[in-house]
């Protein structure tokens, strides 16, 4: 103004100064005008990155989970970039790309269009730079504010700092293992334009994904009893839910897969669902820590109900930012005396991290029955969506299945037609259950996102091998079925992305197609974390398709292996207990696939060598729909009597114990 002040009702880039009558002031006003200049700009700045998307590579979801499950606003997380065109949920064709775009209640969830990896890495780079720079100041201040607060209270949200790169000790490969529960083969962005997975997607490109990874016994339980000892349920027994046998009947449970990794100065962490007896006196030498629980969707905690797949994300991180830094941390977490490591300090650690999701409620409660409760604001992901219906899923494809799958005793006596008049036997019913599924399958990633970048926050990323499973696959509607059990394509193969540290360049972001199964994981986490595998494990390490690929590793690789799903006496499955899922063997190779369906478990009157067969020629019947054996007279004698000698052979190697 006319005095020789600032015209503070102009914006800053508009200053005008009038007859500034002292000359000395002018170095401090010219400090003030840089100061609101560069204000200015910043704002700006922001604001024109907001209105362009800039932030929205962000690599955390922007619908984030709150304590109770609830998803805030803010980012989903990472992706992977391509130039496929895909529908993407809300109906819009776009370029899948490296993030989910903003969330639009009319548009669905959609992609921004960024160029390339790199210029989304440095983008991303710069905002979490940023966003942690504030975290630490907001940190300081509420240190500040509560002094008189237990010493750790302040930093009870803390991340660890990261080691000096320059003081840091080469320390053995982390592992985190992400193993999700009834999550088929197909439910990968990569594969499906159906659903959203970046994060897993993106694992893909850093690493290797295996095509043809499949389970030796297509149920929870046993998948992951198979998972924890490298062995195959004829070999491990644990037949039941309520088994122990794994402990300390077929095998001695030291030499398993966790006890394994913490005998070896992991600190080991599991979080989730176990779903097996866990007998405290095996525990303490198996896990650092341990956090069981799955079933409900929703859980209490504190008496709060919490979101189950938001529960592992909390308990994940607090495993990595706090517990891990505690040695045998169940045993010493009320000990004051127990010394915390630092980062430079801490043990390597090896975390599984295991969801209930997208595993159904199975009708448990009182009607009106869910059988997949999404978090509730996830519920506009996929609205708009159709979700095509399986080609296989007609009354003539049911009616295709062995006759005993139609028995006198009901209509629904099967219950995989159970399941399936639950969820699929109406249009609507699939189409909600899907894009419920579907919700609860985009949360996991989602998680894994936040988990991943976790570890690039405590610089642990570069040193860590991370692996993502799934127990088992799933029908939905595929035969007009639900649930697992059979040797079905749909059922038997899982999802598999194995990124390892060690994995040269020329690997990242291939598939491999080779026979890769549960039995597998066990050996490949040890080798990895530099321990023998023990002889009874009957699995191989994966690493040799990427580390050392040759051909001699190629060809001296598994062709085909032995199926079983039995609750019955282990060689004939004599007593088997679920006359409502019918034991079946199983011969899988490539070509063709030979099931062999023992008839004594309807009815204990019946010849013990009484049997069902089928054979499939997958290779050109991908989806199983004439079975060769019933409907050619037996054209195909020669062949079959080749399959069941093969089959004879690779079941006695498996149940024996043999490697596969």
């Amino acid at each position: 103004d006319n005095n020789g002040g600032l015209l503070t009702h102009l914006p800053p880039h508009h200053i005008l100064m009038v007859g500034l009558p002292m000359l000395d002031i002018w170095p401090i006003l010219i400090a003030c005008i840089v100061s609101l200049l560069a204000f200015d700009l910043t704002v700006h700045s922001q604001l024109s990155k907001s209105l362009l998307g800039i932030y929205d590579d962000d690599p955390r979801p922007r619908h984030m989970p709150s304590e109770d499950g609830e998803i805030t606003s803010r980012a989903i997380s990472n992706a992977h970039s391509t130039n496929t065109e895909r529908t993407l949920p809300g109906g819009e064709s776009n370029s899948l790309n490296s993030n989910y775009d903003n969330y639009n209640n009319n548009a669905g969830l959609r992609r921004t269009d960024t160029t390339t990896n790199g210029h989304m890495i440095a983008k991303n780079a710069a905002a979490l730079a940023e966003r942690e720079r504030m975290d630490e100041i907001r940190m300081k201040g509420k240190a500040a504010a509560a002094a008189s607060a237990p010493a750790n209270a302040a930093t009870k949200n803390a991340r660890p700092t990261p080691a000096s790169t320059s003081t840091k000790k080469k320390k053995l490969m982390n592992i985190v293992m992400f193993y999700v529960d009834d999550w088929t083969a197909r439910t990968l962005g990569k594969l499906n334009p159906n659903v959203l997975t970046p994060n897993i997607d993106q694992m893909a490109e850093n690493g290797v994904h295996f095509s043809h990874s499949c389970v030796t016994t297509s149920i929870c339980w046993v998948s992951r009893a198979t998972m924890n000892t490298g062995m195959t349920l004829a070999t491990h027994g644990m037949q039941k839910i309520v088994s122990s046998t794994m402990f300390n009947i077929t095998l001695p449970w030291k030499e398993t897969l966790f006890p394994l990794l913490k005998r070896a100065g992991y600190h080991t962490g599991f979080i989730g669902k176990w779903h097996h007896p866990n007998p405290e006196a095996f525990m303490e030498y198996t896990f650092d820590h341990r956090e069981f629980y799955h079933g409900d969707h929703w859980q209490k905690r504190n008496d709060k109900l919490v979101h189950v797949t938001k529960l592992n994300e909390q308990d994940a991180m607090d495993y990595l930012r706090h517990k891990r830094f505690i040695n045998d941390y169940d045993r010493n977490k009320n000990n004051k005396h127990a010394q915390k490591e630092t980062a430079e300090t801490a043990k390597p650690f090896a975390l599984t991290v295991s969801f209930t999701a997208p595993h159904s409620q199975d009708r448990k409660g009182p009607p009106p029955h869910t059988e997949y409760e999404p978090m509730t604001t996830s519920m506009d992901w996929y609205a708009n969506d159709t979700i095509p219906m399986p080609k296989t899923s007609t009354e003539q494809h049911w009616q295709d299945m062995p006759y005993f799958f139609h028995h006198d005793r009901g209509h629904f006596f099967n219950e995989a037609r159970r399941r399936w008049s639950w969820r699929y036997d109406t249009d609507n019913k699939f189409q909600n259950t899907m894009k419920n599924y579907y919700r609860m399958v985009t949360e996991v990633d989602h998680v894994i996102g936040r988990i991943i970048q976790e570890l690039k926050d405590q610089g642990e990323y570069d040193n860590t091998l991370l692996v993502f499973t799934s127990d088992n696959g799933m029908f939905h509607a595929e035969h007009q079925m639900a649930g697992k059990w059979y040797p079905h394509e749909e059922s038997l193969r899982v999802p598999l992305v194995i990124q390892d540290p060690r994995m040269p360049e020329s690997k990242k972001g291939t598939t491999n197609d080779d026979f890769t199964l549960n039995i597998d994981l066990a050996p490949t986490l040890l080798s990895a974390a530099g321990i023998g595998v023990p002889k009874q494990m009957q699995g191989r390490d994966m690493a040799q398709l990427y580390l050392d690929p040759t051909e001699k590793t190629r060809q001296s690789w598994r062709q085909d292996f032995f199926y079983e799903w039995n609750r019955g006496k282990i060689s004939n499955a004599e007593h088997h207990d679920s006359q409502n899922i019918p034991a079946v063997f199983g011969l899988i190779g490539k070509e063709y696939k030979y099931f062999h369906w023992p008839r004594h478990d309807l009815n204990p009157g019946l010849n013990l060598n009484q049997t069902y067969e089928q054979l499939f020629h997958v290779s050109v019947d991908p989806f199983e729909e004439y079975d060769i054996f019933n409907k050619t007279q037996n054209e195909k004698v020669k062949l079959l009597q080749e399959l069941k000698t093969r089959y004879a052979f690779m079941k006695e190697q498996s149940q024996s114990g043999k490697k596969i």
